[in-house]
C-alpha cells in the first residue's frame, strides 16, 4: 500500500520551512506593489508571520522604492518500491516506503539602478538509499551580488579562469572588479565532494582541497585581450576519512602560473596560453611542467575553418578539470557550404599520448592518427523535409610496442520532416582491427529507425487545446567476431503523450529489448513500463501519479531482477 507520510523528516522543520516561504512570498508581493509605505506594511506582514524573525535589507533605489523578487518551490513524493531478484547486488533499489523532499528557491533584489542581490539554493532530503545516501542534501547554495563594475558570490562557485589554469567547482567566494581597461578576478574556496562532505557528515573519499587563485585580463583593444593567472591548491591531512581508502591516497599540493591571449577581430579569432604546473605528493619527489595551447578560426558565410596546437607536458599540474597531461596534438578542420543543397565537413588530428610512471619517469608514447569527413545534403523543394547525411571516421593507434590499431566508422541516416510528422532511419558500420589482439576483431552493423507523429486541433485562428503525440524507436546491432561468434542487441521503445489544458498530461513509455551474448550464454530479455499522470491542482500546484515497472534479464533465474515503483508527487510553487 502507498502510503504519503514525511518519516525521517521531523514535522516541525516542515512547517517552520511552509511558514519561511509564505512569509517570503508574502514580503515579495507586498514590496513588488511599490512605494513609500510599501516596504514599512511588507516588513510589518514579515514579521508578524515569521514571529519576529530577521527581515531582508532593504536598499532604497533612485526612485525611492525597493524591488524583491522571490520564487520559490516545493515538490514532495511518496512512492513505495518492489524488488524481486534472487541476487540483491543485481540492483541498488531496496523494497520499502520512501519519500523524497525537494526544496528550491531564487531570491533577487534590486538595490541600485545597475545592482542586484541574489540568493539562489536547493535540497534534497530522502530516506531511500537508490535515491542518495544521506537523508538530507544541499545541492545548490549561492549568495552574491552583480553590478556592471563587479561580481561577487558566495556558495557554490566556478572559478574558470582558463583552460590551463582555474577550471573547477568549489565551495567558497569568488570576485571580480573592472577599473577601466583592467580587470581583477580571485577566488578562495575548497574542493569538496559535497557540501555535507565539507561540513563532516559523510566519508569522504577524496581529500578536500583548500585552493586560490586570481587573474589579471587587459584589454589591449577591442579586438585583443591579455591576460594572467596564479592558483594554489593544498589537500587538507587526514581529511580522507573512507577507512578502504586512508591508507591509498597520499595528499599533494599543487600550484600553477599561466599568460594568454585572446583576439576577435572580423572573421578571424586566435587564443592562446601558456603555463607552467608544480606538484608535491607526500613521498614522493616534486614534479614541474609547462603546457601550451594554440587555437584559431575563420569563417565567413559558406566557410569555416579551425586549427589548432596542444602540448601539455606528463609533469604538468593545474586545478583545470580540462587538461589532461601528457597529451601533445594537432588538428584542423572545416565546414564548406558548397550551395544551398550541400555541406561537408572534415577534420583532421594527430595526438601523441605519454604516459607519467609512478616512478615519476616518462612511459612511451601511444600516437593516434584520426581523420573525419561529413556530408549533408538537402532535397529543397523538390522534396521538402527529406535530408541526407553521411560521415566515415578512421581512427588509426599506434601502441607503445608497435603494434596498430585501426577503428573505421562509416554511417549514414534519411531524415523526413514536414508538420506533425518526424522520421528517420539510419545504418551504420563499424570495422575493428588489432594487430595486438587478433582475436578482439569484429565487425559491428546497427539500423537505427525513429518515428514521431503529432495530432492536436490547433488551426490558422487559435492555438491547441488539446495534443497527442506517438513516437516509436528502435536500434538493432549485429556485431559479428572473430571465430563466426555473433552478439545482437536489440532494443524498441513506444511512447504516448497526451495533453489536455485545464485537464493534465497523460504519458505512456513502453520499452523492450534482447541481447544475445557469445559462447554460449544464454539470451537476456529485457522490458518496461512507465506511466505517468499529472493534473493542475491550482494556478502554481500541480499533482502526478507515477508507475514504473522494469525487468532485466527475464528468464534467467541468477540473473533476473525486477523493479516495481508507484508513487504520488505534489509540486507547488510559490
Amino acid at each position: 500500500m502507498m502510503t504519503m507520510y514525511l518519516s525521517g523528516f521531523p514535522l516541525a522543520k516542515t512547517l517552520r520551512l511552509g511558514i519561511a516561504l509564505g512569509t517570503v512570498s508574502t514580503l515579495a508581493t507586498a514590496l513588488a506593489q511599490g512605494a513609500d509605505g510599501g516596504n514599512a506594511q511588507a516588513v510589518d506582514a514579515w514579521q508578524a508571520k515569521a514571529g519576529g524573525g530577521p527581515v531582508p535589507t532593504l536598499v532604497p533605489t533612485e526612485s525611492g522604492t525597493s524591488r524583491l523578487e522571490w520564487t520559490a518551490g516545493v515538490t514532495a513524493d511518496s512512492y513505495e518500491v518492489k524488488v524481486e531478484t534472487v541476487n540483491p547486488a543485481l540492483t541498488a533499489m531496496q523494497a520499502g516506503d520512501y519519500y523524497r523532499l525537494q526544496t528550491q528557491g531564487d531570491f533577487r533584489m534590486k538595490t541600485t539602478a545597475d545592482a542586484q542581490a541574489h540568493f539562489q539554493f536547493a535540497t534534497t532530503h530522502a530516506n531511500d538509499v537508490a535515491v542518495m545516501n544521506r537523508p538530507r542534501q544541499i545541492n545548490n547554495l549561492q549568495a552574491g551580488v552583480t553590478a556592471s563594475q563587479y561580481q561577487f558570490a558566495f556558495g557554490d562557485v566556478a572559478p574558470n579562469f582558463s583552460s590551463l589554469g582555474s577550471a573547477l567547482a568549489a565551495r567558497g567566494g569568488l570576485g571580480s572588479y573592472r577599473f577601466g581597461d583592467l580587470s581583477l578576478q580571485a577566488y578562495l574556496g575548497t574542493v569538496a565532494e559535497s557540501w555535507e562532505a565539507l561540513e563532516g557528515g559523510v566519508l569522504r573519499n577524496q581529500f578536500l582541497r583548500d585552493t586560490k587563485g586570481i587573474k589579471a585580463e587587459y584589454a589591449w583593444s577591442q579586438a585583443l585581450k591579455l591576460y594572467a593567472t596564479r592558483q594554489t591548491g593544498a589537500d587538507r591531512e587526514g581529511s580522507v576519512t573512507n577507512p578502504d581508502l586512508i591508507a591509498v591516497l597520499n595528499p599533494a599540493r599543487i600550484s600553477s602560473r599561466s599568460a594568454g591571449f585572446q583576439f576577435q577581430e572580423g572573421n578571424l579569432s586566435l587564443s592562446g596560453e601558456a603555463a607552467r604546473g608544480w606538484q608535491q605528493v607526500r613521498g614522493q619527489e616534486g614534479m614541474a611542467g609547462g603546457a601550451e595551447l594554440l587555437d584559431g578560426a575563420w569563417r565567413n558565410d559558406s566557410l569555416s575553418l579551425r586549427g589548432g596546437w596542444h602540448r601539455i607536458d606528463p609533469r604538468y599540474a593545474s586545478l583545470s578539470a580540462m587538461v589532461q597531461s601528457g597529451i601533445t596534438e594537432a588538428y584542423g578542420a572545416g565546414d564548406w557550404t558548397a550551395a544551398s543543397w550541400l555541406t561537408l565537413g572534415i577534420e583532421t588530428r594527430d595526438s601523441r599520448s605519454v604516459p607519467l610512471l609512478a616512478t615519476n619517469t616518462l612511459g612511451t608514447a601511444t600516437r593516434t592518427l584520426s581523420d573525419g569527413l561529413r556530408l549533408n545534403f538537402s532535397f529543397g523543394e523538390n522534396l521538402p523535409g527529406l535530408g541526407l547525411a553521411l560521415s566515415r571516421n578512421d581512427a588509426r593507434t599506434r601502441d607503445p610496442l608497435g603494434f596498430l590499431t585501426r577503428n573505421l566508422q562509416t554511417a549514414g541516416s534519411f531524415n523526413y520532416n514536414r508538420p506533425g510528422l518526424s522520421t528517420s532511419l539510419g545504418y551504420g558500420i563499424t570495422n575493428t582491427r588489432s594487430a595486438a589482439a587478433p582475436t578482439s576483431d569484429s565487425d559491428a552493423e546497427t539500423w537505427q529507425v525513429g518515428i514521431t507523429r503529432n495530432f492536436d486541433d490547433a488551426n490558422d485562428a487559435t492555438p491547441a487545446t488539446w495534443g497527442i503525440d506517438v513516437g516509436f524507436n528502435g536500434a538493432h546491432r549485429t556485431q559479428h567476431m572473430a571465430g563466426n561468434v555473433d552478439v545482437r542487441d536489440v532494443s524498441y521503445a513506444l511512447s504516448l503523450n497526451a495533453r489536455r489544458n485545464g485537464w493534465g498530461t497523460l504519458s505512456l513509455n513502453l520499452t523492450q529489448g534482447l541481447l544475445t551474448q557469445a559462447f554460449g550464454q544464454p539470451d537476456l530479455h529485457q522490458r518496461g513500463v512507465q506511466l505517468e499522470a499529472s493534473r493542475p491542482l491550482a494556478e502554481k500546484s500541480s499533482l502526478k501519479l507515477y508507475y514504473r515497472d522494469l525487468r532485466r534479464n527475464i528468464g534467467v533465474l541468477a540473473l533476473a531482477v525486477r523493479e516495481h515503483v508507484a508513487g504520488l508527487q505534489l509540486t507547488y510553487q510559490f
